[in-house]
């Protein structure tokens, strides 16, 4: 097989990969996650139910590639903070402006993946939890060198932030917290997580 063939054959199996992930996405945005099936998913994709099973293992793998395609989408942003000037409090909050944003937008996607996560250690949606948390680190890390943030483990830090988000996610998905804008109170939440990383003058504890 030419490379010609072969990248041609490796483009339509992206596409068709691609044209899953669309079609069970909009599937579980109308229907709800666990009411749609995978004999929908393949129709809605115009695929062989076995084809379905050619790239994903089962229903839920689909969220797994969801979750690859945000942390690619984080780390094209992260680059960005990265690069450009401004404070670590800015940037850091704009680095969670942006994940909440994809949270607010596929609410009922993002309640099944935060369950899946918390509900088994081995599933990679742990995986993208943790790179999301590196992402964050990595803003922290930058923070310190420029002295806007304290000396302190940049990994716990981002830790701490990250179980914030996740505590308010929960608390979003709950019918009984009764309704709040998720962007609004996830940055309230983050001041004053950032309060605390800030330095401290000199004899304060």
């Amino acid at each position: 097989m030419s490379s010609t063939e072969l990248s041609r054959r490796e483009r339509k199996k992206d596409e068709t990969r691609e044209r899953i992930v669309g079609a069970a996405i909009r599937l579980f945005m109308k229907k709800g996650f666990e009411s749609t099936t995978v004999d929908e998913i393949a129709a809605a994709a115009d695929v062989a139910k076995g084809t379905f099973f050619n790239y994903f293992p089962r229903k839920e793998a689909v969220l797994d590639a969801l979750g690859e395609q945000v942390v690619q989408e984080m780390e094209e942003v992260t680059r960005g903070l990265l690069a450009r000037p401004g404070t670590a409090s800015d940037k850091i909050h704009r680095f969670a402006g942006e994940i909440t944003r994809r949270h607010s937008t596929h609410r009922e996607l993002s309640r099944v993946f935060v369950q899946r996560m918390l509900s088994n250690l081995q599933e990679p949606t742990h995986s993208t939890a943790g790179r999301i948390r590196e992402l964050l680190r990595s803003l922290i890390e930058q923070g310190q060198a420029a002295g806007e943030i304290r000396p302190l483990d940049a990994a716990r830090a981002s830790a701490v932030i990250q179980g914030a988000a996740i505590g308010t996610l929960l608390a979003w998905f709950s019918p009984e917290s009764g309704a709040f804008d998720l962007e609004t109170e996830l940055q309230e939440r983050l001041s004053i997580i950032l309060d605390g990383l800030a330095p401290r003058e000199r004899g304060g504890r």
